[in-house]
């Protein structure tokens, strides 16, 4: 480590600048307007994007929506399916799923009946080896991060 600025600057040549995107010139210490065509990175290079996914945990995202469609379209039946995709808001990257009057409005059938087909879809898809394709994320450091 370096004690102070000065003792840096003077073992490394290069400087890097940092400034707004203004202008092009700045003003050292010697009163000179100097040109900063060395290394010249907006603050903002500097300041992480805490807003927006990594690449990593977008491609980790739609690898967990890749299988997870897979696993709900090969081990239940198109209405299962379509009653487990409703009930955990696994459309179009919807944070709630619908009540169970809901989907059983949507279906025309009523709640209980909504309640019994997605307890039967539940137990097929717990019972399933295919559930293995899935079962993988959670033993993955990111399991509690991972949304559908």
């Amino acid at each position: 480590t370096f004690a102070d600025e000065d003792q840096y600057e003077a073992t490394h040549h290069q400087t890097a600048h940092l400034h707004s995107g203004e202008d092009d010139m700045y003003l050292e210490e010697e009163e000179q307007w100097v040109n900063h065509d060395t290394i010249v990175a907006p603050l903002r290079d500097f300041i992480p994007d805490t807003t927006s996914p990594t690449p990593d945990d977008s491609a980790l995202a739609e690898m967990i929506r890749h299988d997870v469609q897979h696993l709900l379209s090969t081990t239940l039946t198109p209405q299962e399916h379509e009653v487990i995709r409703m009930r955990f808001g696994l459309d179009y990257g919807r944070q709630d799923g619908l009540t169970l009057t809901e989907i059983g409005s949507r279906f025309g059938l009523s709640r209980q009946t909504i309640a019994h087909i997605e307890q039967t879809a539940l137990h097929k898809l717990r019972t399933s080896y295919r559930s293995i394709m899935v079962e993988k994320y959670l033993d993955d450091d990111h399991a509690d991060e991972v949304s559908v």
